[in-house]
């Protein structure tokens, strides 16, 4: 069977062949049918079965289907993890790409305003974790009333987390009449009780994977550096005549050489992991079980030596306790392992209960930094109650750092993605805070001449806040004779250009355009959608195509091959030719995306508008002088500067030259179109529904205005669509007028 025979239309199949989804796994055979005719799933499966897609695609159909102008909620996914929220949030961008249909993620442990926003533009499709999804319900960010479908995903996860009784309240605010998509790996009694309460006749989908433990296991360890531990493995695995085996490493990128290294061994393997296609992922555990490939390389870890000390019980179906110490005490006749406590009401005795601590802090075996005092009463807790950052029945003591002494063996700078140059001290191996301290980052130049910092210093060294290893002060008295004082190199140690030093910061700046060490970042940059918008080259692609030595420049990609690209990791000969096609594409997008794409400092979306449209062409621009560059609105001395900079790299000019060789347009795309907003300033807001942020943005510049992102005395009109929100506020408080959506329109054709 294949996803065209499930009744999907035919903008999901296309997304999903551009994925390399051909045949569907069992859960999609038997969900998305039903799924897709309104039916109550009752689905019992594991991750990695393909569950996401088994209800992201009825989804995105069904709503599909329905569209209207106006966006509420009409589907909630509720997950419990932020990691897996993100997941099939890249899931609905994926299947639902050709469709119009919107949707947001939210999750807690991150600032809440962008994600407000995306919903103030409003969403048909919400995936949420449920402790933020309360938060903005509570605050009136999120209604309900309009929910169409509700997926509960990893509802036992859910249960063993604790979150069940939060999803019992949010099950409260959901219409009575909607579809009910469940989908569990266990069915314990309260997850059984929740489906009886909450599906109406639901299709039951079940896939359970035939498998008998293992009753006894040996172990053996063998000692081995690094570089071998693969020949290692191939020559025990011949050795012992080793049927099959299933390998497991830390990283993806590790899978994959493991499985390319025991190939060249003459070892079949395949790797499986979250990078890989669902086809390939399947195809390697079909061969695993067939004997097919011998090997089967995996990143999934299932022990870690991980072990856990509770000292807070935050909920249990038992009766309540009177106290926070009972709760532990209880734990421990369960056999948990319990913080250390004590008990007292002396506070002398607490005093001194407090320092003994922390002079015994190394003898545990997890790193603390300070101590808590807590009432003990629950009940008291209750009328104490709390503020909005902390509790009033606690209090905290932190020890000071710890702190030790070692010698810089030497300073190496390192080169970052952005190309800054950070300074590192290698320092004489020490024991710190519970870990052995080998490094130590310096910052930058002022950091190292405030401290005077020299190669055969002694130091002192701390943990910023017991994590990172700093430099506290130098033991001057201890420096040895013959020292000199560090400077940072003129040129980058990785590719030679020079460096630069920030007139507005404290760093110092790679300026080469083909950087090495800035490769990855620059690539990155220059496909993404704002610049080239070369669709299908995001950061797994190109970290593959750097591994593999096929890019050293962005102007590499305009050279690659659909035959190159397939032999990537999730990139089918479809995928290649589409990714092919999408390079080429890009050619044409004009000199203003171009000018953004290539990095330049300070030379953002707006600037490589501004200035494609002053000059026209590239070759005009590299003639401009500094004068003429700063004459131009929005482009000041510093920017200019490094502009010309820029341009009088070698890298830069090798690599335009290259851009030029492959076809590159290097002339303006969008022709202006007059002046008639010369000198007005436009603040987009809410909704709009006959043109995205980015066309409205453009048609203004093109009239000669500014489309700023702020609202303030300095704004000529604010244009409000469906949702607006806190720049509409603004707008009427400082009586700047506001123009509809129609109103703007009228204004443009004027």
């Amino acid at each position: 069977m294949q996803f065209k025979d499930l009744g999907l239309n035919a903008p999901i199949l296309r997304a999903l062949e551009e994925q390399g989804y051909k045949n569907p796994s069992p859960i999609q055979e038997k969900a998305i049918p039903p799924a897709l005719v309104g039916r109550d799933v009752l689905g019992c499966a594991q991750t990695g079965t393909g569950k996401t897609c088994a209800f992201a695609t009825p989804i995105l159909q069904r709503l599909e289907a329905k569209n209207g102008p106006k966006r509420p909620i009409r589907a909630l996914i509720l997950t419990p993890t932020r990691e897996l929220a993100i997941q099939i949030g890249e899931s609905f961008d994926a299947y639902g790409k050709y469709l119009k249909l919107r949707h947001a993620v939210i999750f807690g442990g991150v600032g809440q305003n962008p994600q407000v926003e995306a919903l103030q533009r409003g969403v048909d499709i919400l995936v949420a974790t449920p402790g933020r999804l309360m938060d903005l319900h509570d605050q009136g960010f999120i209604t309900l009333d309009h929910l169409e479908i509700f997926v509960l995903d990893e509802a036992d996860r859910m249960l063993d987390m604790g979150f069940i009784h939060d999803v019992r309240k949010i099950l409260k605010w959901l219409p009575q009449k909607k579809q009910t998509l469940f989908f569990s790996a266990t069915m314990p009694p309260e997850i059984t009780d929740l489906v009886n309460s909450l599906l109406k006749n639901p299709v039951k989908v079940a896939v359970n994977p035939i498998s008998s433990p293992v009753e006894v296991i040996r172990q053996w360890v063998y000692w081995v550096d690094k570089g071998n531990k693969t020949a290692l493995l191939a020559h025990l695995m011949e050795q012992k005549r080793v049927k099959n085996a299933l390998v497991f490493t830390r990283t993806k990128h590790g899978a994959n050489k493991v499985a390319r290294d025991l190939g060249k061994s003459g070892i079949s393997a395949a790797a499986i992991h979250g990078n890989k296609s669902q086809t390939a992922r399947q195809q390697a555990l079909a061969d695993f079980k067939s004997g097919k490939v011998r090997t089967l390389v995996a990143t999934d870890i299932a022990a870690r030596g991980l072990d856990m000390v509770v000292f807070n019980i935050q909920y249990t179906d038992r009766a309540p306790f009177e106290t926070d110490s009972a709760g532990l005490d209880w734990l421990r006749e369960l056999h948990f392992k319990v913080i250390d406590f004590r008990l007292s009401k002396d506070m002398d005795k607490i005093q001194s209960a407090i320092f003994k601590l922390g002079d015994q802090r190394e003898k545990y075996p997890f790193d603390i930094d300070g101590a808590v005092l807590k009432v003990n009463s629950l009940s008291q807790r209750s009328i104490l109650g709390e503020t909005a950052k902390f509790p009033r029945w606690a209090a905290a003591y932190k020890y000071p750092p710890e702190q030790k002494e070692s010698v810089v063996e030497d300073i190496v700078v390192q080169v970052g993605r952005t190309g800054v140059l950070t300074p590192k001290a290698v320092l004489e191996p020490v024991r710190l805070a519970g870990t052995t301290v080998t490094n130590a980052t310096l910052h930058n130049q002022d950091f190292i001449e405030e401290k005077d910092i020299r190669i055969g210093d002694t130091v002192v060294l701390q943990k910023a806040g017991e994590i990172i290893p700093e430099v506290v002060e130098v033991l001057r008295d201890l420096r040895p004779e013959g020292t000199e004082p560090y400077r940072l190199p003129e040129v980058c140690p990785v590719c030679g250009a020079a460096v630069v030093r920030d007139e507005d910061g404290a760093f110092n700046r790679c300026t080469g355009a083909e950087c090495p060490a800035q490769l990855h970042r620059n690539l990155t940059h220059f496909a993404s959608r704002d610049a080239m918008d070369i669709d299908g080259m995001g950061p797994a692609v190109m970290c593959q195509l750097i591994d593999r030595g096929l890019v050293k420049t962005p102007a590499d990609l305009y050279f690659l091959t659909a035959d190159q690209l397939a032999d990537l990791e999730r990139m089918g000969k479809k995928s290649a030719q589409n990714a092919v096609d999408a390079i080429a594409a890009s050619k044409t997008r004009g000199l203003e995306r171009l000018l953004f794409a290539l990095g330049i400092r300070q030379v953002g979306q707006k600037a490589g508008k501004i200035l494609a449209a002053r000059f026209g062409s590239f070759d005009a621009l590299a003639q401009a002088g500094e004068e003429e560059l700063t004459a131009i609105d929005d482009v000041g001395g510093v920017t200019a500067a490094y502009i010309r900079e820029w341009i009088a790299s070698p890298q830069s000019q090798h690599l335009i030259g290259r851009l030029k060789e492959a076809g590159v347009s290097m002339e303006a795309a969008q022709q202006s179109a007059g002046e008639q907003f010369r000198g007005m300033t436009f603040v987009l807001t809410g909704a709009l529904e006959k043109f995205t942020r980015d066309e409205a943005a453009a048609l203004i510049e093109a009239r000669g205005g500014k489309a700023s992102g702020s609202v303030s005395k300095k704004t000529t009109y604010v244009v409000a669509g469906e949702n607006a929100g806190s720049k509409l506020r603004k707008a009427n408080e400082l009586g700047i007028p506001v123009l509809t959506e129609d109103e703007f329109a009228a204004m443009l054709e004027g």
